[in-house]
């Protein structure tokens, strides 16, 4: 996007999250499911990573809006293209 390089990384044995999460500054997860736990989203804040969730379930419920990531509305697009346009 631009300037901004951005990776798309696929599954990633457990032994090597923490290098993952090390090697990244936020954390895109959007989801349009409902998640019950949310684990990727407070592995990511647990590391240190600024997190855009989603407002669906328990993604989001450790990201405090505008202090250590963004909630993002997903019933459209407009709510992940205006965090994308504000990184």
């Amino acid at each position: 996007w631009g300037a901004t390089p951005v990776r798309i990384v696929g599954k990633t044995p457990q032994e090597r999250i923490g290098a993952l999460y090390a090697a990244h500054d936020v954390l895109l997860a959007p989801s349009i499911w409902p998640e019950s736990f949310g684990l990727v989203a407070r592995e990511a804040l647990a590391a240190g990573l600024w997190v855009v969730a989603s407002d669906r379930g328990a993604m989001g419920e450790d990201v405090r809006d505008g202090v250590n990531g963004w909630i993002v509305d997903v019933s459209s697009p407009a709510g992940l293209v205006d965090a994308l346009a504000r990184i």
